[in-house]
């Protein structure tokens, strides 16, 4: 098979009916294209002629499936039939059997299915005889494609990837199998099975980064949609920020008015009006660049949505009236859309005469269009809310339960509340009270799952602000946050533990990932200025307690005060902790080196550690002790999560009720943490299951921390007090800093034990054995 051919056929497997399609290969550039004209009237009949007319055919198809008409659809045929006739001359199997895949696609879309049928099965079984497996699995691929349309056998669909994967893992091509995974996932998201499709997408991501694709901003994309149906709108949004940068990082645009939209898209979710605003005019303004007209108007769209939102009905109209003017609809789709964009204008306006109009008319383009009509939910939902705006329930009913249902099947929460909510309004209207109720508990409880998801919002825009530049603003949410703590001198004690502490993990982790090293700089920085300004307010809050000394008589009252202080700067403390590891978590999105996210993640697993040493002080009724049965326990059950090893690492916890001085129990949490590290990653290779056991006892004035597995055990030659691994080079300073007695035995596994007085004031003593 002639390479230079492969790339040639660049179009045909971009004619899917996924909503997410990426072509397998790239498109043809229209530059390109002109060249091939050319060629195609002055070259000879040779097999380079076959693939030069099969290349302008598959770019005639992509046209009449996108902006183009029945005059691309003709021509698309023309060359299809002049390049399996000059392959058919030339005895040139490659061209006769591309040729008819291309040509059943056209029959097919023609209304001719069995005569399609015949080409195609033809065309994979001479490519079987022949021997060309690439050829057959990209035959089954296509095979897949006619099932096309929300009423066709999507089961059978996935049936035929799956053969066209098989040929691919036996060709070893990890590309291709990868491709086809994503659009198997891309069908399971049109089914509705979001977890699904989750789980394959992140397996497509993983494989792409190991053979190190270019292209992952289709995949990522993807991601981002089916996040956003299962209302994970951070990531959703992550993702989608993701796609646009790897876009431009790869130089593949074309798509990235879609890309700006579907940010867009999420931000309109959750009612981010001004950040989804801004975004639906980047999409514009890419579209109009490329002279894109059903994008353009799909963003225009979009802003009058966002618009409408705000109140502002006849900006909004007079807006998309000048975007008609300028690019007027080209199709029976983008006419339709643009339709109910008006209506909706005329709607707000209370125009009900002129939004009639437009309803009726979006019916009979629905009706004209029929299954390949993707939008039909929400041209639905909104006929049926004009319905009831004209007291027309019965009608109203009726489409807006239609639009229920199409929502399902790929739709979002906050629609699918807003529909529960029109049809309790509906039913409410003719006294159905039953029915009303029903509808307006699933949108509350719709409703309740957006909100919440909106409270994780804030750290999502801080990686937003980080990941796009926006120091400043980050600067300024940050100090806001610290304005309104009130502290003493223990206050200052904590918060100057966890700055040093973070600095210690930014610091070794820009020794492990010396490329980030300066986003890290800016980091210290902030959090010193941080340190700072809490200092200036220590001195001041200092000062104003000196000079009202005399009317703080009330001692229950202050004592109450102090410890309110205490658990509120613990909370921030712990805030804070979670900035540190959220920055962490953002730049593992863009790591490669397998070395660099590992130690990300266990800088995390640090940062969380102290976290949850915080989380308990505040929520404890003591001000500074740890409730060590409560902590230790959570902390191995996050480590064991971390590492996903849940299924096969048994866990052994015997934890006596033990409080302990915050000022123990952090450098105490730190070696668990890094004990219960190494047993998780090295004790039970490649998944083996086995125990690993905790144990925290107190006995004769002693407390006892150990850890022990049962696994491999440390390797031969293993030289314990030479070795500088940083974990047991923490293990031993921290030992060393709370005064306690290092043990660490590997005989039939690996016990580390750790003996310390459990007081306030460490001892300078270390011994390990």
């Amino acid at each position: 098979m002639h390479r230079g051919y492969l790339a040639a056929f660049v179009l045909f497997l971009h004619l899917g009916s996924g909503l997410h399609a990426e072509p397998i290969y790239p498109i043809l550039h229209p530059a390109a294209v002109a060249r091939l004209r050319a060629l195609v009237r002055k070259s000879p009949a040779d097999t380079h002629q076959v693939q030069r007319l099969q290349g302008l055919g598959e770019y005639y198809l992509h046209q009449y499936n996108g902006p183009g008409g029945p005059a691309d659809k003709d021509s698309a045929y023309a060359c299809s039939r002049r390049a399996e006739a000059l392959s058919t001359t030339l005895g040139y199997k490659p061209g006769q059997i591309r040729s008819r895949y291309l040509l059943s696609y056209l029959l097919f879309d023609s209304g001719q299915p069995a005569e399609a049928q015949r080409l195609l099965s033809a065309a994979i079984n001479l490519s079987r005889r022949c021997g060309y497996g690439q050829l057959e699995a990209e035959g089954w691929y296509y095979a897949a494609e006619a099932y096309t349309g929300p009423n066709h056998d999507l089961a059978g669909r996935i049936r035929c990837y799956q053969r066209a994967r098989r040929l691919y893992q036996k060709l070893g091509n990890r590309e291709k199998d990868a491709y086809l995974l994503k659009t198997v996932a891309d069908v399971h998201y049109t089914q509705g099975n979001y977890a699904l499709a989750l789980r394959e997408l992140l397996q497509v991501l993983a494989t792409y980064r190991a053979i190190g694709h270019p292209r992952l901003h289709y995949t990522y994309d993807l991601l981002a949609s089916v996040n956003c149906s299962m209302g994970n709108y951070r990531e959703a949004i992550r993702y989608g920020l993701a796609t646009v940068e790897a876009a431009r990082r790869s130089h593949d645009t074309t798509d990235l008015p879609l890309f700006y939209a579907r940010l867009g898209i999420a931000n309109q979710e959750i009612n981010q009006l001004p950040e989804a605003t801004a975004y639906f005019e980047q999409a514009l303004l890419h579209a109009q660049r490329e002279n894109k007209v059903d994008q353009v108007l799909n963003a225009a769209r979009h802003i009058v949505s966002t618009r409408l939102a705000q109140g502002q009905a006849r900006q909004a109209l007079a807006f998309y009236s000048d975007v008609l003017r300028q690019y007027p609809p080209a199709t029976a789709r983008v006419e339709l859309d643009a339709a109910l964009a008006l209506a909706e204008c005329y709607m707000a306006l209370r125009r009900y005469d002129l939004a009639e109009r437009q309803y009726l008319k979006i019916l009979a383009l629905e009706a004209e269009m029929g299954e390949s009509y993707r939008n039909r939910f929400m041209a639905y939902q909104k006929i049926g809310n004009y319905y009831m705006t004209v007291q027309q329930y019965h009608k109203a009913r009726h489409y807006l339960n239609q639009a229920l249902a199409l929502n399902k099947q790929g739709g979002s929460l906050r629609r699918n509340g807003n529909l529960h909510l029109l049809l309790f309004k509906v039913d409410s209207a003719q006294h159905r009270y039953r029915q009303a109720l029903a509808h307006y508990q699933r949108y509350k409880a719709l409703h309740d799952s957006v909100f919440n998801e909106k409270k994780s919002l804030q750290i999502a825009s801080l990686q937003i602000q980080y990941a796009t530049k926006e120091k400043e603003q980050n600067i300024a949410l940050l100090t806001k946050q610290n304005r309104v703590q009130q502290v003493s001198i223990q206050q200052k004690e904590f918060q100057r533990n966890a700055t040093l502490g973070g600095t210690l993990l930014l610091l070794l982790l820009s020794g492990t990932v010396y490329n980030r090293y300066r986003l890290k700089q800016r980091s210290n920085r902030l959090l010193e200025a941080k340190q700072t300004e809490i200092n200036g307010k220590n001195a001041f809050l200092e000062q104003v307690l000196r000079d009202k000394e005399g009317l703080l008589r009330d001692k229950d009252t202050l004592l109450e005060e102090k410890e309110w202080m205490l658990k509120e700067i613990h909370h921030r403390v712990k805030n804070n902790l979670q900035i540190i590891s959220s920055l962490l978590s953002s730049q593992a999105v863009y790591l490669q080196d397998p070395a660099a996210l590992t130690a990300v993640r266990e800088s995390q697993n640090r940062v969380h550690t102290m976290g949850l040493i915080h989380q308990n002080l505040y929520q404890s009724a003591g001000p500074s002790l740890v409730a060590m049965q409560a902590y230790i326990p959570e902390l191995a059950r996050h480590l064991v999560h971390s590492f996903n090893r849940q299924d096969s690492v048994r866990l052994e916890l015997n934890v006596a009720p033990l409080s302990l001085d915050a000022s123990l129990a952090v450098p105490v949490g730190l070696i668990l943490n890094e004990a219960l590290t190494n047993a998780l990653k090295y004790a039970y290779p490649a998944g083996q299951p086995g125990p690993v056991a905790v144990s925290l006892q107190l006995h004769e004035g002693q407390c006892r921390l150990t850890i022990q597995d049962t696994g491999i055990g440390l390797p031969a030659g293993f030289d314990l007090h030479k070795s500088s691994t940083l974990g047991l080079h923490m293990i031993r300073g921290l030992s060393r800093q709370i005064g306690g007695r290092l043990q660490i035995q590997h005989t039939g596994g690996v016990q580390i034990s750790l003996q310390f007085t459990p007081v306030k004031h460490p001892k300078p003593s270390l011994a390990l054995t």
